[in-house]
């Protein structure tokens, strides 16, 4: 997997402890939009220059075949990023 560190658009669920779960996401590359329905299928928590991050690792459906990606939440911001693909 290579790193890309790109902010992307997810669409979430918070349970009531706070905790996160991705659903979905959107990206633009190269004027086109890619659309995805998450697979979660683990995470875990890191503290990077003192921000924390949950890193989810992912499937995602793209066109007939699944691909592995990571997505890192950063508590601190909010914002989302395509970790690494």
């Amino acid at each position: 997997m290579k790193v890309v560190m790109r902010p992307i658009k997810v669409y979430g669920i918070w349970d009531e402890q706070g905790q996160v779960s991705p659903l979905a996401f959107c990206l633009e590359e190269n004027g086109e939009k890619i659309k995805g329905h998450l697979f979660v299928n683990g995470g875990s928590e890191q503290k990077i220059a003192g921000n924390r991050a949950v890193d989810f690792f992912c499937d995602y459906q793209e066109e007939q075949r699944r691909r592995a990606v990571v997505i890192r939440y950063n508590q601190r911001s909010g914002v989302w990023y395509l970790y690494k693909i």
